[in-house]
């Protein structure tokens, strides 16, 4: 299996311990990672389309990944507002966390520019750091492969 940390400094960088979803509920995601596995995606924007499109592509699978007892977060920057309409027309049926000081991309190292984030999608340690991470994606290459390796995951794609 691939092993990654990822390291700001002298410390391995760490997702939030609690987040709030543009639903109001609070995650506590040492809780989470404790009985799945946890996989972040970020949306560069609201209206970014290859981002959409990666939701997209994971929902086709979600009966594998719940084989392989994973759980999904997804990170966009944008109002409360806005990332509730992108949830809204993804269907996709996780949390979605509105980024809109961009605290956690800053945290995490994937800010772009002032309002947009690194598309990306990396996976969870329990402790919350960082195991792997893809970092960028476009209408050709989607690190779909790696993301399955990483996961060790054989039911996916």
């Amino acid at each position: 299996m691939i092993q990654t940390i990822f390291i700001f400094g002298d410390e391995p960088i760490q997702f939030p311990r609690t987040v709030t979803s543009v639903s109001g509920e609070e995650i506590d995601i040492d809780k989470l990672s404790a009985s799945k596995t946890v996989v972040v995606v970020t949306m560069k924007s609201p209206t970014c389309p290859v981002c959409k499109n990666q939701l997209e592509r994971i929902k086709r699978n979600l009966g594998a990944f719940e084989t392989c007892n994973m759980s999904f977060l997804v990170v966009c920057p944008g109002s409360v507002n806005e990332v509730k309409t992108v949830k809204k027309e993804s269907g996709f049926p996780f949390p979605f966390i509105a980024d809109t000081d961009l605290e956690i991309g800053d945290q995490i190292g994937l800010v772009l520019r002032d309002n947009e984030l690194y598309p990306s999608i990396f996976v969870l340690k329990p402790n919350r750091t960082i195991r792997w991470m893809k970092k960028g994606r476009n209408y050709l290459y989607y690190g779909d492969e790696e993301l399955r390796e990483a996961l060790n995951c054989h039911n996916w794609i």
